[in-house]
């Protein structure tokens, strides 16, 4: 019995339920970058792009090599000589030719001189590579961050719609009290109770719409920031909504990208072009050999040695090459003549979404004032008896709608700032050198 009494008092108790995690945009931001696979392969690719520089400039630097091997030998080498030629009985006899056992050690300095600038081509364009990468690195994470702010605005927004969703609630509640008791008074139709009850369902369906958008933004969010789903999260920041400087111009690491990426281009058809010409390279070896047989004489040898390679392209695979990076290089051009212009655009245009969603903003906070004051009134001349429950109805709605528009064009604007401060390169705030 006691072990029935202590499960019921366990069931019956209050299941506690986890508060909303605090954070912040930056906060949010951390965890984001974090989390981001497509981030985290540009980087590699960065990191990838700097090993190939480091690849690069090591041709131009000494090469040395050190090269060591053991002998052993069944026997010692020998070689026989017939003696039955110098008479006295003839004969053979073997003479030893070196050792059973002995060892060498090379070691070798090479160093190729780059007469015609073929390594340090090489060198630039790989520079270039990496720079390109670095800014598509800054590409990725201002696209990376632009999703976060849409995201955690989309929150706030999906939040405040709630809190406007609930109040509307609240004031239908209200109302259909009100009219519940003028009715049982006898001072108003049924039809009026009625339309109150209408009105408390439908907003009793706007909640539920905004408890679902809040649901929906609070899973977008939690993916983006690899919280697991369902996670909780209170957006405690406020989005800028500020207007940026006037001298703000149109920058895009996209387009800074594609300028390296031109040069590097270019660096590649110096280089391929460059190998045409000879390799000249010089060099210094010294050998040491334990063996001594009648051949070695010299068991350490120093030798220096000046040599040169060159390929003519006789079948045309180098011209072929640079036709192709030539292909590339006015491909390239062409893509950012394009992406010049619409990042311009861009620019312009969500500088002009700002500006809507400001004066937006300021209207429909008149409307807000005026919509309550409506309500005010409208509720006071149905207590009266001189209005009806649809008059206060489509106040309620009026009103709910005007502090909707009101929370759409905030939010809306500091949407239009996120992207207008993307295409002006202020979105985030350490440039690629």
């Amino acid at each position: 019995m006691r072990r029935m009494l202590v499960l019921a008092a366990v069931l019956a108790a209050p299941i506690a339920h986890a508060a909303p995690l605090p954070l912040t945009l930056e906060d949010a931001w951390t965890r984001a970058e974090a989390h981001s696979p497509t981030l985290a392969a540009k980087v590699a690719e960065e990191e990838g792009a700097a090993a190939m520089v480091s690849e690069v400039e090591a041709a131009g630097r000494p090469q040395i090599s050190v090269s060591a091997k053991a002998v052993a030998l069944d026997h010692p080498p020998t070689t026989e000589f017939d003696l039955s030629a110098l008479g006295g009985g003839g004969g053979k006899m073997k003479v030893p030719m070196g050792d059973q056992y002995w060892a060498e050690v090379e070691a070798k300095v090479q160093w190729v001189i780059d007469l015609f600038d073929q390594i340090g081509a090489g060198v630039d364009a790989a520079e270039a590579g990496r720079t390109a990468k670095a800014l598509e690195v800054r590409e990725a994470r201002a696209a990376l961050r632009q999703d976060l702010v849409r995201a955690y605005i989309g929150l706030k927004r999906a939040g405040t719609m709630l809190g406007v969703a609930l109040a509307f609630e609240d004031a239908a509640q209200s109302h259909l009290r009100t009219a519940t008791d003028l009715f049982e008074q006898g001072m108003i139709p049924k039809n009026d109770l009625l339309r109150a009850q209408v009105g408390l369902g439908d907003a009793e369906n706007a909640k539920i719409q905004a408890q679902h958008g809040v649901k929906l933004a609070q899973a977008n969010l939690d993916r983006l920031i690899g919280l697991p789903a369902g996670t909780e999260i209170d957006p405690v920041s406020e989005p800028l909504a500020t207007p940026l400087p006037d001298d703000a111009k149109p920058f895009s690491d996209q387009i800074e990208a594609l300028r390296h990426a031109i040069e590097a281009s270019q660096d590649r058809i110096a280089s391929l072009e460059s190998q045409g010409y000879p390799t000249v390279f010089v060099g210094a070896s010294y050998t040491n050999k334990t063996q001594q047989n009648s051949t070695n004489v010299y068991p350490q040898v120093v030798s220096g040695f000046v040599g040169m390679n060159w390929n003519p392209d006789l079948e045309g695979s180098r011209s072929a090459k640079v036709a192709q990076a030539q292909a590339e290089r006015q491909r390239l051009e062409a893509t950012l003549r394009d992406a010049e212009e619409q990042v311009a655009l861009a620019a312009l245009s969500y500088r002009l979404d700002f500006e809507a969603a400001t004066a937006q903003e300021k209207a429909a906070a008149t409307t807000v004032r005026s919509a309550e004051e409506n309500l005010r009134v409208v509720s006071e001349r149905f207590s009266q008896g001189l209005a009806t429950s649809t008059d206060v109805v489509e106040a309620q709605s009026l009103l709910a709608k005007a502090r909707a528009d009101q929370a759409q064009a905030h939010f809306d604007k500091a949407e239009a700032r996120a992207r207008w401060a993307r295409m002006v390169g202020q979105l985030l705030p350490d440039p690629v050198q």
